[in-house]
Formats: C-alpha cells, structure tokens, sequence
C-alpha cells in the first residue's frame, strides 16, 4: 500500500533534521514496519546501526489523526503512540505530537513534528510468524522490511529489490526474510513458508 519515509523530524523549538534513515511499510489492511537506521559513516567502527524498529497496527481515530500501536518495539514501548495529521502544500504530510526523545530521555515526552513523504505501490506481500511469537515481514513494492523478537532482543532487516540492504548488529546467525516474498510464483493466501527454523503464512498478498 504505501511507502512512507520521514523527510524530516522537529523537537520544538529546535530546527528541523532528519538524522535517521527512516521507512515505514505499511500494508492495506494496515499493519507496519517502522525502521529508522542511524545513518552510515565512513569509520568501520561506527557502521549504520538501528535506532528504533517496532511493528503494529496503524489506524486513524478522526481523519485528522493517527494512531500506531507497537506490539515488537526494539525500544521495549509499548502500548500507541497518536499524533495529528495535516497536507502540506507539496503534498507531504505533517505529524504533530508528543513522545519521548530517546536521545534526551530524561527530559519526559517533548512536542515533536514529522514530515512524511508517501509512495504508492500495489505490490503488497505480508507474512507473519505462525507460532503467534510477533515476527512480520511487510514488502511494499521494491521495500521490504522483516522484524522478529529472539533471545529478548528484536531483530531486524531492510531489503531493496531482493537485495539485502541493512541488518542489525548481533542479529540472528540467517537470514529473517525468506526468498519467497520475492518470487510470486510460489506465494498465495495462506500458504505456509519454512525459512531455517521460523514458519511463516502469508497473510496479505496483492501482486
């Protein structure tokens, strides 16, 4: 269904930044992937890194506002997080709200605004863990995006066009994304996927 990336994020009164690389996947019958990546550097010794990941169920309490509930949060949030939505001129849309600044965590939830900009895509394939665990892989057209909880750590993936482009440090020894999301071929509803020792079902699927 869509794919959204923040242009920009303002603590007020602070100037606006962007200092993560962050993608939000999101499916039509509205469940999410939000990964936000700090971004790369030169030195080896401080490659990208996750900054916060976490999956749910995003919905718009008033056509004004939204809301995203966080079931695996990489951070330990639980419970949503709401905020209000506005059109900006050029057509990104900007969230305002308040929530805590992990970088500045003492200081309790500060006001904040987002700007997202938002991509189409009909190419939506979703699989979830079929043991109930929590993990979800969301493709959104040439995005992918996996999330799964192991060892009370979550771990997390980002792929572009079957490549994988991100993998958070200390993850898992294979791979969280199985091959199939990119092969339409050997998807339909239902179907149950193995992939090491995970099992997958796909979910929602519109190719």
């Amino acid at each position: 269904m869509s794919i959204s990336r923040r242009i920009s994020i303002r603590w007020l009164p602070a100037p606006a930044s962007e200092p993560t690389s962050t993608l939000v996947l999101t499916s039509p019958a509205r469940r999410f992937i939000d990964i936000r990546l700090t971004p790369p550097t030169p030195s080896p010794s401080h490659p990208q890194s996750l900054y916060w990941g976490f999956t749910g169920l995003s919905s718009n309490p008033t056509p004004t506002s939204g809301r995203w509930t966080h079931e695996v949060d990489s951070r330990g949030v639980s419970g949503f997080d709401e905020g209000s939505l506005s059109t900006l001129p050029n057509g990104d849309v900007l969230e305002n709200g308040s929530m805590v600044d992990f970088d500045d965590a003492d200081a309790g939830a500060k006001a904040y605004e987002e700007v997202w900009r938002d991509e189409e895509s009909a190419t939506v394939v979703v699989l979830e863990e079929v043991d109930g665990a929590g993990g979800r892989v969301v493709r959104v057209g040439e995005w992918c995006h996996g999330l799964i909880a192991r060892d009370k750590a979550v771990h997390v993936e980002r792929w572009r066009d079957g490549v994988c482009v991100f993998r958070s440090a200390g993850t898992l020894a294979r791979e969280i994304v199985p091959p199939d999301v990119w092969k339409h071929e050997e998807l339909a509803m239902g179907r149950v996927l193995q992939h090491a020792d995970v099992v997958w079902k796909v979910v929602e699927l519109h190719l």
